[in-house]
């Protein structure tokens, strides 16, 4: 009989060993080798400190405060934290569990002499074989989601230095809208001064000063909405760099930034640029070694003790005439109402969704790249021929207020000449800051000089 059972041990053993899950091969996807958009770029590696090419001291001082002083990266630096305190946790099933002991107790009976001493020690030595690798698969799980929170500090890192660089660009732009919007003012008041005069003159009809007249207070009104997004601008930046005030610094022109070049490297270098398909494949990973887990605890475990006792009635023998006791214990799962299989089912369902979200995260990764280099060349060839646009918008107000001013031109088109250069203006400072925008989406999207 002992020798079936011995026989059964050592097939079970056998199919443990052989039925060792492997991760299938998540890496070769149908990405193209190239590009879809081929415009020059930096043959260089993209640094680290990606946002300093874009020239703005400022910009390197906001971001270097945000990676200091951001809760949401503060949080994530003490989730890490915590993995590995868990891994640690995880891998102490590795080795032996010891403990030791000793104790000192008397005994005797009320208003009766005879008291008795006893002294006791005690040394517990406890160890579970891991025939099947279920303690060594909980550790590389374990492990794994270390690297994934690791890996998620990067993203949240990213995330918010891109934020702030889009935020402070906001900010420059806002500014330049309102010196903008200020210089529109004033020139919509000598306008309308303009106007008045010659109607005091009687050269001007009241519908004339009327509408130069809504012309000046629309301006007024652009500028008090500027002025609020510009507070919410700043409001958005302090709640990122986790201040309770606005942040001062040196106020210059969206122009003065500089749209920088950027190393786009092969779509398959994303597999090793990109922190956030680094974590999807340390999770696939991990629910792999969660199979292994779920597996092994199918199959019998073995557990070895070993006690090592003494005692005396003296503390100086209580080392005396120890007794030791040895013991293994097998243990066969029989029936737990399906539970065991059903975890098992589980555990392999969870593996092969977080295969199906690595390889989504993947193609995800591939087109936001290229949605973001279709947006780049959309907006290069808007901002080329809006610089044409607002070279003849200003001509043509200038020409205007010349032939108004001497009766060779009709208010209608001088207002059509003034809305025509403060909408050209406008739109040339939303197209650098989306132009701005898009840099920093497609450093973001590249990983930031990020790598594995």
């Amino acid at each position: 009989m002992a020798r079936y059972f011995y026989m059964i041990i050592l097939s079970l053993f056998f199919i443990g060993c052989s039925s060792k899950n492997e991760i299938k091969d998540t890496k070769i996807l149908d990405l193209p080798k190239e590009w879809n958009r081929d415009f020059e770029n930096s043959k260089e590696e993209i640094s680290q400190n990606w946002w300093q090419s874009f020239g703005s001291v400022e910009l390197n001082s906001l971001i270097t405060q945000a990676k200091e002083d951001s809760l949401d990266l503060q949080v994530s630096i003490n989730r890490v934290k915590q993995a590995k305190a868990s891994a640690k946790i995880a891998g102490a099933d590795l080795y032996p569990q010891i403990g030791a002991g000793i104790s000192a107790s008397k005994k005797g009976e009320i208003n009766h002499s005879g008291n008795t001493n006893s002294f006791n020690s005690g040394l517990n030595i406890a160890y579970e074989v891991d025939f099947w690798g279920k303690n060594r698969a909980f550790y590389e799980s374990a492990a794994e989601d270390l690297k994934a929170t690791m890996f998620q500090k990067d993203e949240v890192e990213l995330t918010i230095v891109s934020n702030v660089a889009m935020v402070y660009l906001n900010i420059l732009a806002l500014n330049d809208k309102i010196d903008i919007a200020k210089l529109n003012l004033q020139t919509a008041q000598k306008l309308f001064e303009l106007v008045k005069s010659k109607y005091t003159l009687g050269a001007a009809t009241q519908l004339e000063l009327t509408s130069q007249e809504i012309i000046f207070l629309q301006q007024k009104r652009v500028l008090v909405i500027l002025e609020k997004e510009l507070e919410e601008a700043n409001k958005t930046l302090g709640i990122l760099l986790a201040k309770t005030s606005n942040t001062q610094f040196e106020k210059i022109s969206l122009d003065k930034i500089q749209i920088p070049t950027i190393a786009l490297g092969l779509p398959s270098e994303l597999l090793v640029r990109r922190p956030d398909i680094a974590r999807m494949e340390a999770l696939m990973k991990s629910a792999n070694a969660n199979i292994e887990v779920a597996r092994a605890n199918l199959l019998p475990s073995l557990n070895l003790e070993t006690n090592l006792a003494t005692g005396g009635k003296n503390f100086s023998n209580i080392f005396d005439k120890p007794i030791y006791t040895l013991v293994s214990a097998l243990s066969i799962p029989i029936f737990y109402g399906g539970r065991l299989d059903a975890n098992y089912d589980l555990t392999k369902s969870k593996y092969e969704e977080m295969l199906i979200n690595y390889r989504q995260t993947i193609i995800n990764a591939f087109w936001e790249v290229q949605i973001a280099l279709n947006n780049i060349e959309n907006i290069n060839r808007q901002i080329e021929l809006q610089n044409q646009e607002l070279k003849q918008t200003q001509l043509a107000l200038n020409l205007a207020v010349t032939q108004y001013e001497v009766g060779a031109e009709t208010l209608l088109n001088l207002l059509d000449a003034q809305r025509n250069l403060y909408s050209a203006k406008d739109i040339a400072i939303e197209l650098k800051l989306k132009r701005l925008f898009l840099s920093v989406e497609l450093y973001k999207a590249l990983g930031g000089g990020w790598k594995i």
